[in-house]
């Protein structure tokens, strides 16, 4: 739990990226520790679900809109094949990878 879910309990995307978070450490570690495909298929798709989870789900707070912009963000760095106009040139590819926390910075700032 981090320190906007504690200022923000009600806000239920803290949860939700949480979840999502929990589930992609879990097929992460399964991976690195060389488990087998079959499970650690079954944890990416927890994952995947958890995923979906997480953007069917509507922030509450600007605090809430402000964390779920940072976790896409890292979501889409660590995918980077699926990254945010990832198939642009360096001209716009490299600008958009930060672009979501420089929206979430403004946010907070504003808040």
């Amino acid at each position: 739990m981090n320190v906007m879910q504690l200022k923000h309990p009600d806000d239920p995307i803290f949860i939700a990226i949480e979840r999502h978070r929990v589930a992609e450490k879990a097929m992460k570690d399964a991976m690195a520790a060389g488990v087998p495909d079959i499970f650690t298929s079954e944890l990416a798709m927890k994952s995947w679900a958890r995923l979906v989870d997480l953007v069917k789900t509507t922030p509450t707070t600007v605090a809430g809109c402000a964390a779920l912009l940072r976790h896409i963000e890292a979501v889409e760095i660590e995918y980077e094949e699926a990254a945010i106009f990832g198939n642009c040139s360096d001209e716009v590819k490299l600008p958009a990878l930060n672009l979501l926390s420089r929206i979430a910075a403004t946010l907070e700032a504003n808040a």
